[in-house]
């Protein structure tokens, strides 16, 4: 990592991710100091509730060390798979046109004009199908508190990239994407298959219909919803499992913030509200 980058990563964990999370990759690594500094940095949770337990944090560097987000990504897209934004799975003319200039501007380190074209990207994925900034990915595998062994389901698996992140943490658990949309499911359960990764399954269908073949230690959903259906998920949890879930502000559409949500001796109840806001398409 760059030394300009690094000098403005104060943060212990926040440097050790940003490096980490590079490696192999010097020629991007100057990419990451928005990233490191992300206020989804998932440290402030300790800090901020130091007597819950969260996903061991060495655990979620490595697995964002292991497993390569351009995989997932469309090779237009690929050269950005290592900034921290919103990046379009389907190519369009427009955001293969931006995404260019985007890594123009970086191979010339201007940063500024990199930032520009990547807000750019991340307003033109607000209306078509996307994959979420690393940053909020491994926020909410944090809150979900996933292990070894652990069973795991996703709501909205996208294009798969995060159902390969929790199959590293969950190791020789059983990891399963639940996605509405077939022509996603089925570019996930392709590329999944590819990967040899055995423990993922991709089932195409409504996740408020469709029950798991067992309970579940940790569920995360990857668009924003209602706390009634986020409470009704909840049915479907282990004794002491999470759910991880942006709930939506309010009447403002996509705006939310994470509630976790546990399940004790058959009741469930509200274990954290997070502070930063985050925005994801509304569950179907």
């Amino acid at each position: 990592m760059p030394s300009e980058i690094a000098e403005t990563v104060s943060d212990p964990f926040a440097r050790l991710f940003a490096e980490t999370i590079s490696l192999g990759n010097a020629r991007d690594s100057h990419l990451f100091g928005l990233f490191a500094i992300s206020p989804f940095n998932p440290l402030i949770l300790r800090r901020l509730y130091p007597e819950t337990v969260f996903t061991d944090i060495n655990a979620l560097l490595e697995a964002f060390r292991e497993v390569p987000r351009d995989y997932y990504l469309h090779p237009e897209f690929r050269t950005l798979s290592l900034t921290d934004i919103v990046i379009p799975i389907w190519h369009t003319a427009e955001a293969g046109s931006i995404a260019e200039q985007a890594w123009d501007a970086f191979q010339r380190q201007d940063l500024d004009a990199a930032a520009k074209y990547c807000v750019q990207i991340g307003k033109l994925s607000g209306g078509v199908i996307n994959t979420s900034q690393p940053s909020i990915m491994q926020f909410a595998l944090a809150l979900a508190n996933i292990k070894p062994g652990s069973i795991v389901r996703e709501v909205g698996s996208g294009c798969g990239y995060n159902l390969a992140l929790m199959a590293r943490l969950a190791y020789d658990g059983q990891v399963e994407g639940m996605e509405i949309n077939h022509a996603l499911a089925k570019y996930s359960q392709e590329k999944i298959a590819l990967t040899g990764l055995k423990n993922i399954t991709v089932q195409c269908g409504d996740a408020k219909e469709i029950a798991p073949a067992q309970p579940l230690d940790a569920i995360i959903v990857s668009a924003t919803t209602t706390e009634a259906v986020a409470l009704q998920m909840t049915n479907h949890l282990n004794n002491g499992g999470r759910l991880v879930a942006p709930i939506q502000n309010g009447d403002s559409p996509g705006s939310a913030r994470y509630h976790v949500y546990t399940r004790e001796n058959g009741q469930t109840s509200l274990l954290i509200t997070t502070t930063p806001e985050v925005n994801f398409v509304t569950l179907s």
